[in-house]
């Protein structure tokens, strides 16, 4: 293993390493990764679509809730 920076840039502590290296510093935890992967980004992305998708279904369960105890249903 080489270019540490190169690794510390480019490599996840969670998905792993770019360049398939098994001694990858960021996945065994000895550099940090300077941001996050695009993998994490996506991750990201995704949480906060099922987050915004969750808060939603929320509403609409109290919304039918109410409609159930006024007799609406």
């Amino acid at each position: 293993m080489s270019k540490i920076g190169v690794h510390a840039a480019h490599c996840c502590k969670w998905h792993g390493c770019k360049y398939g290296d098994e001694d990858c510093p960021v996945v065994l935890g000895k550099v940090e990764q300077e941001w996050p992967c695009e993998y994490c980004s996506d991750d990201i992305e995704d949480m906060e679509y099922h987050r915004e998708a969750l808060a939603r279904a929320e509403e609409i369960k109290t919304w039918w809730a109410a409609k159930k105890k006024e007799g609406k249903t």
